[in-house]
């Protein structure tokens, strides 16, 4: 009811469902940790092959706030890969650690140990972006203040409130802004009501990082219509956050203030895309992602899941791809935009090799969908979740499975750090199918293939194979595969309303099927099918999973008869 979940600075609660009537943690069904706002969906399968967590929940009393640290010289501390700045510009600290924050219905916490929950990623992201207005000059956020030794003064200096135009907690970069970032402008609208003083207004990226801020006194005329324009990546998520100092909001009884979103910069209505009305008391805000809001697809995003379903290419929500303007370097042409790329193409699937693409597993251009954005220090990969990518050295794992500090391998053959990882909306959804089942995107080496199963390798009756996805699937497309290469030149190929190749749609399907049985029925099931296709890809390999198979169907069948 209070719009801050369970967990985290405020306690340790959570909400979990288990196979059985005990809370057995190797049971769970589904497991939520408390982090999200007014609510949260839990998805699950009512079966014992739908026990998938791999984190139990943590039981027992909350754990202890941390303890506040003072700042060190030149530092303001560690920031977790999920962390925020309570101030809102990763440079700034809190100065007054002992202070008080007190918010209505919320329990009181000093400013350093709200400092610290919200570096140590305690504070779930879509709270933090309240936080820089409210508690900048009770706290003092201000840069650390320099001292002859490791120790601040007892008593810092508090400095004043941060200036309007705070700087962003991008990840810092030594080059000019790549150009495959899709900048546009939004105007933001604002109408104050009887009280313009007491209001302000900010736009902040998921992190905290506030990009543009109407202070509280910048607005000085009541029931007055004021605009401002803001730069925004396309496809990226913002939230827009409202406060009100005397806790009455910017409407009803003192006018009827508010404040809207457009895409581009003139007042349309067919192009508004988020409106926050001043119905609140101290604060208010919304979660969004900017795109043009005349395009079929989300608009405003889920504070906890951080997507809102697909359009655009009337389908079912199955992507296994890239966006459409992720890029492929095309022989003769260079860098192409994939939605351009066609059958027949010969594109770079590592340093100086090119190989014709032969099908699209997944080809859908109207498609809005949500992708991870993996980001490096030269470029970024935008890709589903289960989609696979190579890293640390060619291992294939789904996108979903990158942390921050994984190792991207890329077509110079050098391998890059990955810095943020984070979720976005992009139109197209496109999986090109190459002979190695490989292909370099944006400067990355990443598979044409998906994972099936939330892990690096496939998992029957509880047994780890060693049998990479990754091998899987290009050994399942061997018969598309060697009829493209020896039979037809595929310069032509069918596609099902949701934009899945005809070749793909029902191997797809099947997958689906097989990992959804009971263990037994899976065993029974591999032998004849790995074997097959196992069979076109090498002898060793059939070999292989002939004897793989008879191992687990062994023992299943020891476990059935002990029963």
């Amino acid at each position: 009811r209070a719009n801050n979940g369970m967990c985290c600075f405020w306690g340790s609660g959570y909400v979990a469902v288990y196979l059985g009537t005990s809370s057995d943690s190797t049971q769970t069904l589904a497991y939520q940790n408390g982090e999200y706002l007014g609510s949260a969906d839990l998805f699950f399968f009512a079966s014992p092959g739908g026990v998938t967590n791999s984190n139990p929940p943590v039981t027992g009393p909350p754990a202890a706030a941390p303890t506040f640290a003072p700042t060190r010289v030149g530092e303001c501390g560690v920031l977790n890969s999920q962390g925020c700045s309570i101030c809102g510009d990763l440079d700034q600290c809190v100065q007054k650690p002992d202070e008080i924050f007190a918010f209505p219905n919320q329990p009181e916490l000093s400013c350093g140990d709200l400092e610290n929950a919200g570096r140590a990623g305690q504070i779930p992201l879509n709270e933090c972006p309240f936080l820089p207005n409210l508690i900048s000059e009770l706290c003092g956020c201000a840069p650390p203040t320099p001292a002859p030794t490791q120790t601040p003064s007892a008593s810092p200096v508090p400095s004043a409130a941060p200036s309007s135009s705070m700087k962003p907690s991008a990840f810092p970069t030594a080059s000019p802004k790549p150009s495959f970032i899709d900048e546009q402008q939004f105007l933001l609208v604002f109408t104050t009501d009887n009280n313009p003083l007491e209001s302000a207004w900010s736009v902040q990226e998921m992190g905290g990082a506030v990009l543009k801020n109407i202070e509280f006194g910048d607005l000085k005329e009541s029931n007055t219509e004021f605009s401002e324009v803001v730069t925004l990546v396309m496809g990226t998520q913002y939230t827009l956050i409202a406060y009100d100092r005397i806790g009455n909001g910017n409407c009803c009884t003192d006018g009827d203030g508010g404040v809207k979103m457009y895409f581009g910069t003139e007042k349309i209505g067919e192009y508004e895309l988020v409106t926050l009305s001043g119905d609140f008391t101290s604060a208010d805000f919304v979660t969004f992602v900017a795109q043009d809001p005349t395009l079929d697809g989300p608009g405003r995003v889920d504070p906890e899941t951080g997507g809102g379903g697909t359009g655009g290419g009337g389908g079912t929500g199955v992507v296994f791809c890239f966006p459409g303007d992720a890029t492929c370097n095309v022989q003769g042409r260079g860098e192409v935009p994939m939605k351009e790329v066609k059958l027949g193409d010969k594109i770079m699937v590592e340093g100086g090799k090119y190989e014709p693409v032969y099908s699209f597993g997944h080809h859908a251009p109207e498609l809005m969908a949500k992708y991870i954005q993996l980001v490096t220090a030269s470029t970024k990969l935008e890709l589903s979740n289960d989609h696979m990518v190579f890293i640390d050295g060619g291992r294939s794992v789904p996108a979903s499975h990158v942390k921050v500090g994984d190792k991207l391998q890329l077509a110079s053959g050098l391998d890059e750090g990955v810095r943020v990882v984070r979720s976005v909306i992009r139109k197209g959804a496109y999986a090109p199918f190459t002979v190695s089942g490989a292909l370099i995107v944006n400067g990355v080496k990443a598979s044409s293939f998906i994972a099936f199963q939330d892990s690096e390798t496939l998992k029957i009756a509880g047994v780890n194979t060693e049998l990479t996805f990754q091998f899987l699937a290009h050994t399942f497309e061997g018969p598309h595969r060697v009829w493209c290469q020896y039979f037809s030149a595929c310069l032509a190929e069918h596609y099902t309303p949701e934009g899945i190749s005809s070749w793909v749609d029902a191997p797809h399907k099947a997958g689906l099927w097989f990992l959804n049985q009971n263990s037994l029925v899976m065993a029974v099931l591999a032998l004849p099918v790995m074997a097959y296709f196992a069979l076109l890809a090498s002898p060793m390999a059939f070999l292989s999973s002939v004897l793989f198979t008879l191992f687990v169907a062994s023992r299943l069948t020891f476990r059935v008869k002990s029963a």
